[in-house]
């Protein structure tokens, strides 16, 4: 699941991008994976989370058990559609960034995640939807407007969604003081 495939003829386009808003996140590292420029990283509240390393980020002198804080390029969903697949599902793939995009540079992976999950709270204020995913997590994730038009209003609490989103990238990591 973890592997380290990079697809080469899938590219991302940088304006994807314009709606990412960067959080800082202060968590307690569980796994380093970096061939896969992978980590996973315990939350404030207890939840784990797997996040790419972005760019030339790199690991060394971490490991698990260390606190950090992280500033992360929140997850945006791309694609958002009813399904008529009742069934959970989740795959990801890395794609490569066709643009420089801030400190991503073109050519930089991202990981894009496809699938079907359930719908289980919509936030038309803030443009915000929350997806009962393949794993049993609840994932708040932000809906860019105008994308096959507009999910927020189309979609309804119960139904079953298809999905294609960017992960979570890590930009910058931290040892907690």
């Amino acid at each position: 699941m973890l592997a380290p495939v990079v697809n080469d003829n899938s590219s991302l386009k940088a304006e994807l991008l314009n709606s990412f808003e960067i959080s800082k996140l202060k968590g307690t590292i569980q796994r380093l994976m970096p061939a896969e420029r992978v980590m996973e990283l315990r939350g404030p509240y207890g939840h784990d989370m797997l996040i790419t390393m972005g760019g030339s980020l790199e690991s060394d002198g971490l490991k698990p058990g260390d606190s950090v804080v992280v500033d992360i390029l929140d997850g945006l969903v791309v694609d958002l559609r009813k399904s008529s697949i009742n069934k959970l599902s989740f795959d990801r793939q890395d794609v490569l960034l066709s643009e420089d995009f801030g400190e991503m540079r073109k050519g930089a992976r991202v990981v894009m995640a496809t699938g079907t999950a359930e719908l289980v709270k919509i936030s038309e204020k803030d443009h915000e939807i929350s997806l009962r995913g393949a794993f049993g997590g609840v994932h708040n994730l932000d809906v860019r407007h105008n994308i096959h038009g507009d999910p927020v209003e189309q979609l309804s609490v119960g139904d079953f969604v298809e999905f294609r989103m960017i992960q979570p990238v890590a930009i910058a990591i931290r040892k907690a003081s």
